[in-house]
């Protein structure tokens, strides 16, 4: 109890009192504070048909028109792009139609080629097979058929004076 009150008495104070220095300190510097704003690549709609248009166009002239045909650069340059777009003009990308395939929009080309080219890591609970029913039941009517047999050993020593 002694050491509860010479702690609330003497150090408390001193780490709030030296908090405080701390931050008047820093609150004193005459120095400017520097706040860093990192401007962010943005991408006209415009700007984003054109250079997919070019690239589609280029998979048109190699014979490679399908999402299944794209290369991992072509990928990377196509992703590189759509990340620049804001969300408004995503969504205006997703519903246009691809100017190769027209029968598809260009969400549905970008959703392609990421299935190739993404494959997201298989979870552990994936690989680890599980039992049925049946042998679930199985199971459980041994074990409890094992423990009911010790549980009736045990109770038949006890009256027979085996154990104590």
């Amino acid at each position: 109890m002694k050491k509860w009150k010479l702690f609330n008495l003497l150090l408390l104070p001193l780490l709030f009192g030296g908090f405080t220095l701390l931050s008047a300190s820093n609150l004193s510097n005459n120095e400017p504070n520097v706040i860093e704003v990192k401007a962010i690549d943005y991408l006209p709609f415009e700007d984003f048909m054109s250079e997919y248009t070019t690239i589609r166009n280029a998979q048109a002239d190699d014979n490679r028109p399908s999402a299944c045909d794209a290369n991992k650069e072509e990928y990377d340059q196509i992703m590189e792009i759509y990340d620049k777009l804001n969300q408004n003009d995503r969504q205006k990308a997703v519903n246009t139609p691809d100017p190769i395939q027209e029968n598809y929009t260009i969400g549905q080309y970008i959703n392609e080629i990421v299935r190739k080219f993404y494959t997201p890591a298989v979870s552990n609970s994936a690989s680890k097979p599980k039992l049925n029913q049946s042998t679930t039941i199985i199971i459980a009517v041994v074990v409890s058929i094992f423990g009911m047999s010790a549980i009736s050993v045990l109770y038949i020593m006890k009256n027979n004076k085996v154990i104590d």
